[in-house]
């Protein structure tokens, strides 16, 4: 599923996994994200868990990004977002 804005710049994907493990989850999300089209997100910082929550932020030259996991019995909905960024040079390396 893809979600847009019509007043925040971005794209929302909402992915369904069934019989993940929290560890799993977080093993994921520890791996650059691949939104397609040439756009890959490193991962920036650490995974963070909290709860049936497990976040990450990522970013790469153009954008930055988002994804949230909230776990479940059923199936996890994973959020990443990616939007343009005005970030300074020195979020880059």
């Amino acid at each position: 599923m893809v979600l847009g804005s019509n007043t925040v710049e971005g794209v929302g994907l909402v992915i369904f996994m069934q019989n993940q493990t929290p560890a799993q989850v977080v093993q994921a999300l520890s791996e650059a994200q691949d939104l397609g089209n040439g756009v890959v997100l490193e991962l920036a910082g650490k995974v963070q868990t909290q709860g049936s929550r497990v976040s990450a932020r990522y970013l790469n030259k153009s954008y930055v990004g988002r994804a949230l996991a909230l776990l479940g019995s059923g199936k996890n909905p994973l959020f990443p977002k990616a939007r343009l960024t005005e970030a300074p040079p020195a979020l880059h390396g």
